[in-house]
């Protein structure tokens, strides 16, 4: 099997749960920057791997997957032999309820409120 490459840079939420998830699967992988903040997702070659312009992207054995949720769920399917699963439906349902609340409901507020207040604003100082 080749070794996954992550592309995107590990300051990134997104990009750390991927690593973690491949780091506690005992699963090599590259790690390939990509600059959220100079624009290089927006270049024409980032978007043919990820149209959304967004991080993180994966290439694993040929192929290219973008948004953390199905990148996870196949990491763990596939390489982690579901090392990540809930025992039972109901529990990965719960799990997927609460990582989709997360994602939709608080990540821009919290980065927001204290990412950028707490880390830009002090820095300003």
């Amino acid at each position: 099997m080749a070794k996954p490459t992550v592309y995107g840079i590990p300051q990134s939420t997104y990009v750390r749960t991927v690593r973690l998830l491949l780091e506690e699967a005992g699963i090599e992988y590259d790690l390939k920057p990509v600059d959220i903040f100079n624009g290089e997702t927006q270049s024409p070659e980032y978007l043919a791997k990820n149209p959304f312009g967004k991080v993180p992207t994966v290439e694993v054995e040929g192929e290219t997957l973008y948004e953390t949720s199905a990148i996870t769920d196949y990491l763990n399917t596939a390489l982690a032999n579901n090392k990540f699963s809930l025992p039972t439906p109901m529990l990965q349902a719960r799990m997927r309820q609460i990582m989709a609340i997360i994602d939709s409901y608080f990540y821009e507020p919290a980065v927001k409120a204290i990412v950028i207040q707490r880390l830009i604003h002090y820095s300003c100082r």
